[in-house]
């Protein structure tokens, strides 16, 4: 370590003492050195290079802001690609369930549940008629509840028991079980 005036700006160190400020190696300084990162001088009856302090922690902290700006830029632009990639894999993956009829449009989902809410709808209005006849007669609070609750369970089995095919059977146009007459593929 040189001091040339007692002041930390006119503060040198050695190769090995720059490396141990910053928990590299003589020769990872050398490269540094090598590569214009850090700067050498040589100091007049002072053997060796000597790397002033102050300015040799502002290149080498430059060096490390920008490499590692670097690094995010490039880790960002990996992982946009790649999620690029997953993105167009999902959209091809989803056309080939569309086209194997594992998948519905749209379309075909909002018709098939304005079906539903239509019949649960109309069978709703009909509740209090369909009701009111079964409990006529009926005195015991017990067998009200169970035929209010057997009603409320049939009226909730169509949402529960939905079954598509009975769409399929009303639009043969849009399904096709039979691949050889499917000219759209």
């Amino acid at each position: 370590m040189v001091n040339q005036n007692g002041s930390i700006d006119s503060l040198f160190l050695t190769s090995a003492e720059l490396a141990g400020v910053f928990g590299i190696t003589a020769s990872r300084i050398s490269q540094l050195c090598a590569d214009g990162i850090l700067v050498a001088d040589k100091l007049p009856g002072v053997r060796g290079r000597m790397f002033k302090i102050t300015d040799s922690i502002q290149r080498y902290m430059s060096y490390h802001i920008n490499r590692n700006n670097k690094s995010d830029v490039r880790d960002r632009l990996a992982n946009a690609k790649a999620y690029k990639e997953e993105l167009l894999v999902m959209k091809l993956e989803h056309e080939v369930e569309l086209a194997e009829g594992r998948l519905f449009d749209v379309d075909t989902i909002r018709c098939v549940w304005n079906d539903v809410v239509t019949s649960l709808k109309i069978r709703l209005w009909a509740f209090p008629n369909t009701v009111a006849d079964k409990l006529v007669d009926i005195k015991s609070q017990d067998n009200v509840s169970n035929i209010l609750r057997s009603e409320i369970t049939s009226l909730c089995g169509l949402l529960t028991d939905f079954n598509a095919e009975d769409f399929y059977i009303r639009n043969p146009d849009k399904f096709n079980d039979d691949p050889e007459k499917d000219t759209d593929l």
